[in-house]
């Protein structure tokens, strides 16, 4: 693996994990383009540490706000009345509801796995991320600002959208920020959810695979390691800050072009490759 690979493969991980445009997806498709030889299963795990630091990075104030909200979530048992929940405690109990739709992927995580090899799905996958973020744009501004105007419900419909996001080549910040909008949440707020109820699912998914990779660690890879989690992090960090704006200004349907393209494109070389 070269310098300029893992630098390259850094940018790619921090713009579209959270570019609505699929980091998989993409990853796939580089690596059907230029791939170096076989996947190197730890350096995945790395560029996706490199974008789990950019979000505590960007979100710093709010998890910090969640984590006090956390250890506060439970009245003393002495407590008679009725806890009543701020913006902050019910922000977290709508966090732990989208999660639980994930533990229905542990059961066929293998089967999820596998479609990691198959180009043709992400480009099916990115036409259909296309088609969410053009409906992205069609709905109008929601009256739920933060978590308190918003309910469990709702935040079981985007953990559900975060589930079905598995699939490679649809884009998880587009689905769940999709969802969210959907359910009346406002721009702002629909962003913020997303990238946030990303920190578990990305740590969980960083912590599994690192425990079934840490075998392929190569030490002489040590200065591509490095320079693949600093491109990720700081192009997250860059990619957070962008899609915030966009989404303030409803422009999704830039993605949305560029995404459908990228479905036509893979879909044809897939097939091309094939013959």
């Amino acid at each position: 693996m070269s310098y300029i690979y893992a630098f390259f493969m850094g940018i790619i991980q921090g713009l579209t994990e959270f570019l609505p445009v699929s980091s998989s997806g993409h990853l796939i498709i580089f690596n059907m383009l230029f791939g170096e030889g076989e996947n190197n299963l730890f350096f995945d795990v790395v560029l996706h540490f490199g974008t789990l630091v950019s979000v505590f990075v960007a979100f710093w104030k709010d998890i910090w706000e969640l984590i006090c909200s956390f250890f506060g979530i439970f009245p003393p048992l002495f407590r008679k009345e009725k806890l009543e929940l701020d913006a902050g405690r019910n922000f977290v109990l709508m966090l732990i509801v989208s999660l639980l739709p994930l533990f229905i992927v542990l059961p066929i995580h293998d089967k999820i796995e596998s479609l990691f090899s198959a180009p043709i799905v992400v480009g099916f996958a990115l036409i259909v991320t296309a088609v969410l973020l053009y409906l992205a744009d069609r709905f109008s501004t929601g009256h739920k600002t933060n978590a308190k105007g918003a309910t469990w419900k709702d935040a079981l419909f985007v953990g559900v959208a975060q589930l079905i996001a598995t699939i490679p080549g649809l884009s998880r910040s587009g689905t769940t920020t999709t969802a969210g909008l959907y359910r009346g949440y406002s721009r702002e707020f629909a962003v913020k959810f997303s990238f946030i109820m990303s920190i578990p699912t990305i740590l969980a998914a960083f912590l599994l695979e690192l425990f079934k990779c840490y075998d392929t660690i190569d030490p002489a890879l040590f200065g591509q390691y490095l320079i693949g989690f600093l491109a990720a992090m700081v192009v997250g960090y860059l990619a957070i800050w962008l899609v915030r704006y966009i989404a303030r200004a409803g422009r999704f349907s830039v993605f949305s072009l560029y995404c459908l393209a990228m479905g036509v494109f893979t879909i044809t070389w897939s097939l091309l490759s094939r013959a």
